[in-house]
């Protein structure tokens, strides 16, 4: 029997089904009676105490064998101690509802509010959240604790989702794979699954119902589909399957500590997109060019508390830093609408996402944006800083943010506290209306970034989030490469720097596309820089540009997709 899900880990497992179903505890609305009020509140302090203990021994269990899983838990004791989410609770209390219903409903009201955001990195934050109720409420209900700590041999798990807590404590050395009825690529499961090298999928409607405990199972996370009960001809080919697979893979990684160069040696620069440096990221910088996105508003995120000016200046420092000299690009604040930081009200909106939101909303917000402004030109004297404002829509919008920079300097030059005077300057390209703009924009920054995943979304009039309407937000979209392809022109013709930071930037398929553009950098996740090497290292310069031209001629995703799927394959049968 055949399955169909969605590729988050890519990979092929052979193995047994292991159905695992984390501790569920149901809790319905209860009041208690005044005089137990009091009492009550002194409880929810001693299960914070018990929840904290077994964080604390968990982050201490990872801290030896993986500090970067050990900060999952960091970060569920810093949830754990929120001010305004223990304000929540003791309020409800206060209103004489029970502590298992304080937790519930708190917890849900600001899960809530997380997932509302469009960026999916950001959304993907209310599985901690649910992690960190879950343990308060089975510690309440005195459940022993349910893990994936021990595995069977050859366990392909099947769970309806993993929980954070969940795969930081997995087995990795009887997991084989993984399947979920749920969650998208940027899932703490696709995340963690990715980093392990554990092959993924997702998007498995009744994979618990279906896929029974103890079950053969073949997962191909390359096309999605999962064969239950195989025939011993179907095991035959999953198997040469997958050693095909690794042996590509052992052959494409060999490009990861390589430069970036076509068969004529022509550099492209790779960098990686981060929130926040991890030691994942940290170890791979020998191998790339720069940061190219550095997303501040994680920052914001991880704090119960809008970030002062030296906050911001010792992240930014830090991670300068650690740089060791190679170029950051600092993208400033991108929230509002969609992103929402709880302690920093705003109104809301019918559409957040085409809302007031990323440079708008900072050049509304004065002080805000003067702050990390100031905060960022003090951390350019420790690097190479590059300052890049996100959601520009107009040359007036350019100029507004210039002004702020200009007056953020005066205000350093002030206080006689140093900067960089010739900090590089950009902008993104999301909106399509500055791409139309490109030659006039270019003339007022020293260069641009291409967010192709916004840009795709706005030029499609397609909500990338919304899985109905899928096939019209496509990476190959005609009109979307030939207005990059001006994008590059332009600027090049004023000899500016134009780069592409967007998911496209780290696909195989279309970063050769973009070199053939004159594109010479591209900033993508960490597990797709050795690809991206790999394809590059197939073509000329010269074949890039003939590529590129053969591309922009055609008039639909599938053509284009078709001719650059045939174009590398001959490249690697050569």
């Amino acid at each position: 029997m055949k399955y169909q899900g969605n590729c988050i880990s890519e990979g092929i497992a052979i193995g047994r089904a292991y159905t695992y179903s984390p501790v569920e505890i149901h809790i319905t609305e209860h009041t208690i009676a005044r005089s137990e009020v009091a009492l009550t509140l002194e409880e929810f302090q001693d299960l914070k105490r018990t929840a904290m203990q077994e964080l604390l021994q968990l982050q201490r269990k990872l801290q030896a064998t993986d500090p970067g899983k050990a900060k999952i838990f960091a970060a569920h004791k810093e949830m754990l101690e929120d001010e305004e989410l223990e304000e929540c609770i003791c309020d409800a209390i206060e209103e004489c509802y029970t502590l298992d219903w304080a937790i519930e409903s708190s917890f849900t009201q600001f899960i809530d509010l997380l997932s509302k955001a469009k960026d999916p990195l950001i959304s993907a934050r209310t599985a901690d959240l649910l992690d960190v109720k879950k343990r308060l409420l089975r510690i309440r209900s005195g459940t022993p604790e349910k893990n994936l700590a021990k595995l069977p041999p050859d366990a392909i798990i099947i769970s309806h989702d993993l929980l954070p807590s969940d795969t930081a404590a997995i087995d990795r050395k009887h997991v084989k794979g993984i399947i979920t009825e749920i969650g998208g690529d940027t899932s703490h499961t696709a995340i963690i699954a990715r980093s392990y090298g554990i092959p993924a999928i997702s998007g498995v409607p009744q994979a618990v119902e279906c896929l029974k405990d103890g079950e053969k199972i073949i997962m191909n996370a390359l096309s999605g589909e999962i064969i239950y009960a195989p025939t011993p001809e179907e095991l035959l080919a999953a198997t040469r399957a997958k050693n095909s697979f690794m042996q590509e893979k052992e052959i494409q990684n060999q490009f990861l500590k390589r430069p970036c160069r076509t068969s004529d040696h022509v550099s492209v620069m790779t960098g990686i997109n981060i929130g926040a440096l991890t030691e994942e990221e940290e170890r791979l910088l020998p191998y790339v060019d720069y940061i190219g996105l550095f997303r501040t508003e994680f920052l914001y995120m991880d704090s119960d508390h809008m970030p002062t000016e030296e906050e911001q200046y010792e992240a930014y420092r830090n991670v300068l830093e650690k740089s060791g000299g190679k170029t950051v690009t600092l993208r400033t604040l991108d929230i509002g609408g969609d992103k929402v930081l709880p302690y920093f009200e705003l109104p809301k909106e019918e559409n957040p996402f085409l809302g007031n939101r990323a440079l708008r909303l900072c050049l509304d917000y004065e002080e805000l944006f003067n702050t990390q402004l100031r905060a960022a030109l003090r951390a350019s004297v420790h690097g190479d800083l590059w300052i890049m404002f996100p959601m520009v829509g107009s040359i007036s919008d350019i100029r507004r943010a210039l002004a702020a920079l200009e007056a953020a300097k005066r205000s350093l030059e002030k206080d006689r506290l140093p900067f960089d005077e010739e900090t590089k300057i950009g902008i993104m390209i999301e909106i399509p209306a500055i791409a139309v703009l490109a030659e006039e924009a270019a003339r007022y920054v020293d260069f641009a970034s291409i967010g192709t995943n916004d840009l795709l979304q706005y030029l499609s009039a397609a909500d990338r989030q919304n899985a109905q309407i899928v096939k019209y937000y496509h990476a190959g979209i005609p009109a979307a490469l030939r207005l990059i392809d001006h994008v590059s022109r332009k600027f090049a013709e004023q000899g500016k720097t134009v780069g592409v930071c967007g998911e496209m930037g780290g696909d195989p398929v279309f970063a050769p596309i973009f070199a053939g553009m004159g594109i010479r950098k591209l900033s993508m996740s960490t597990s797709r820089i050795a690809a991206v090497k790999q394809v590059m290292s197939l073509f000329s310069a010269e074949e890039l540009a003939a590529v590129k031209e053969c591309v922009l001629a055609r008039d639909s995703t599938e053509q284009i997709a078709a001719f650059m799927e045939a174009q590398i394959a001959k490249k690697q049968e050569k």
